[in-house]
């Protein structure tokens, strides 16, 4: 039996998943599908991430940096080589706040990344503004869900780590769901697409998240590398500059492993979900401008 979601023994004329670029069925589809995603929409999904993620998490960490400590002069390379300050409570409260908006920015820059994703693979078009002004009325509840989530995938980690990852796991189709579902509950539909599409879903991800992981690490070391040069070769003065400018460059280029996982997550959740019902990329393109609607 053919793991085709449009496929039917009783209906072999239904249209094979090939045709679609966002639903497949086997992994070499949706490689390529991912891929796909990322090389028709990564301006688009750029800008909307850059405007709704790296600019406010760039901001908020500077404004965060130099809060824990307001009493002293605060060295930048003191923070990027893990001697900074210690932080009080105070500071612990409004770092957890500001982790917080945080994660209701990419909450909502996420579902308009997605959205518009899903109406260029459609062959549509929709404009940065139009998609986020959408997304962010609302990704409070998806926020709200990420919330409960995290605290869920922090207990099992605390519990045992296999419970850590199967919950992580389970909740990994979140973002999807709730932009493109309107009336599902995204914690909980998010395990009934992961788990019931157990196999594929978990080696995609896994292979998604690995892949996120190398560019990141990769992007990571070579920004140490050079924050550590600026501070053995600069004044402390220059070098703050220096590693600020450093900063809001990593801010940007760590979209590219991002872009990544938003496009993995996609084609995941379309090939679980092609596998329960017909869908498309049109279907889904179509959904999401309900749900925001």
């Amino acid at each position: 039996m053919s793991d085709n979601p449009y496929w039917s023994d009783d209906d072999p004329q239904r249209f094979e998943s090939r045709s679609d670029p966002l639903v497949t069925d086997t992994f070499s589809r949706w490689w390529d599908a991912t891929l796909g995603v990322l090389g028709r929409s990564w301006r688009s999904m750029g800008i909307i991430l850059l405007i709704g993620v790296a600019i406010p998490a760039f901001i908020l960490n500077l404004i965060s940096t130099f809060s824990i400590d307001r009493r002293s002069t605060y060295d930048f390379g003191d923070a990027m080589s893990g001697n900074a300050p210690e932080v009080d409570p105070g500071s612990a409260s409004g770092l957890g706040l500001l982790g917080l908006v945080t994660l209701f920015l990419f909450a909502g820059s996420a579902m308009a990344a997605h959205r518009t994703a899903a109406a260029e693979a459609a062959g549509g078009f929709t404009t940065t503004s139009e998609a986020l002004r959408g997304a962010f009325r609302k990704c409070w509840k998806l926020w709200l869900w990420m919330i409960l989530g995290s605290v869920c995938v922090t207990v099992g980690f605390v519990l045992l780590v296999i419970p850590g990852l199967l919950v992580s796991f389970g909740l990994a189709l979140m973002i999807p769901v709730a932009t493109f579902q309107k009336r599902a509950n995204p914690f909980g539909e998010s395990f009934r697409l992961t788990f019931g599409d157990f196999g594929p879903a978990l080696g995609r991800l896994v292979i998604a998240v690995l892949v996120y992981l190398v560019i990141t690490c990769v992007l990571g070391i070579f920004t140490g590398f050079l924050s550590e040069l600026f501070l053995s070769f600069a004044p402390v003065a220059v070098a703050n500059v220096l590693i600020v400018v450093l900063s809001a460059l990593y801010a940007v280029v760590s979209l590219i492993p991002t872009m990544w996982m938003l496009a993995a997550v996609l084609t995941t959740y379309a090939s679980a979900r092609g596998k329960r019902e017909p869908v498309s990329a049109a279907s889904l393109s179509a959904e999401a401008a309900e749900t925001v609607a």
